[in-house]
This record gives C-alpha cells, structure tokens and sequence, in this order.
C-alpha cells in the first residue's frame, strides 16, 4: 500500500506568505506553492481545507483576491491613461531614447466599464418571414420517400404497417382507447 503524503503544517506565518503571495499573482494554486517551499504535489489542498473551516481565514482570501484585482486596475490605468515608456530604435539599431505610450485599446476598455455612454448596447432585432409553398401531400411525400435510401424505405414501410396492424386489432378488440401514437396516422398506401 502506497503511503499518505503528510501535510506540512499551516502555521499562522505559512498562511501570511499564502496570502501575500495571493495578492501578488491572484493565482490560488501558485501562492500555495509559494508558500509551500519544499513541499511536493498539490500543496493547495491544506489553504483550500482551512478555507472551509475558518470563516476569517476565508475572508482574508477573499481580501487578497480583491487586492489583486485592485493590481489589475492600477494595470489597466496606468496603459490605457498614463501609457508606458518604449524605447525609440535610431537608425544604427541602438536605443536613441524613450517616449511613452498608451494603450488605446486598453483605454476603450476603461471606457467601456467605467463610462455608461460607452458600454456597447445589446440590441437584437429579429424579422420573421416565412413562404408557404403548397404542394399536395402525395407529392411532397413522394419527394421526400424517394430521396430516402433503399434500406430506410424499407424500415418506414415496415414501421407503418405495424401501426396499421396495431391499429387494426384495437378497433376488433373493442378498445378505443387513446394510445400515443408518436404523430403516425392511418393512411391509405
């Protein structure tokens, strides 16, 4: 029998690290194994029981979580408002400078979540038409039997008869009851 891989204990400064590491990466799997130096295999599964146990240790999570999100919106901010320096390449190849730039796209996506003129409107309009083309019935199963291969005309053929045998000894017997029928018809062949 293989051996339980034991747990390395979640000291109060292993949870510091855990949570640090958290609102760095945002990443639960990846501050785990941060905090975790040493450990092998899946070193998440001690964070994600204390999760469940500690209501205040949840919390704590769920704090750094949103610290990491505050990241990505300074990120985002940064890029899109202030724009991020960029080397300027001279001639030769070799840095002749820098100027700074900003993300246009990053700022229409500011835009987009900040700026209610400028969230994109969700409209679906829908046109309903329809052509009623009239043949007689027999021409349109004619139709479509002959476009059916040889062995599926024969299985149809052989389905429709049960249902008229079927239908045939319920009227002999007296019964009348209504019987799902899976929308089969009597029909004449």
């Amino acid at each position: 029998m293989g051996q339980k891989r034991k747990q390395q204990a979640l000291s109060d400064a292993r949870c510091e690290l855990f949570l640090a590491a958290l609102r760095q990466c945002g990443n639960l799997g990846q501050a785990a194994r941060e905090a975790s130096p040493g450990a092998s295999g899946d070193c998440s599964r001690t964070f994600r029981d204390r999760r469940r146990a500690d209501p205040v240790f949840e919390q704590a999570v769920q704090d750094a979580l949103e610290d990491f999100r505050d990241l990505i919106r300074q990120e985002a901010y940064r890029r899109g408002i202030q724009g991020v320096p960029v080397d300027v390449i001279g001639p030769t190849g070799t840095v002749i400078g820098q100027r700074v730039v900003a993300s246009d796209r990053v700022l229409l996506e500011l835009m987009r979540g900040r700026l209610k003129e400028h969230q994109p409107v969700r409209r679906v309009e829908a046109t309903v038409s329809s052509t009623v083309v009239q043949t007689t019935r027999n021409e349109s199963l004619d139709a479509y039997l002959s476009s059916m291969s040889r062995s599926n005309r024969a299985k149809l053929k052989e389905v429709l008869e049960d249902e008229v045998a079927r239908r045939k000894r319920e009227e002999h017997s007296g019964t009348t009851a209504a019987q799902p029928t899976d929308g089969l018809e009597e029909r004449e062949l």
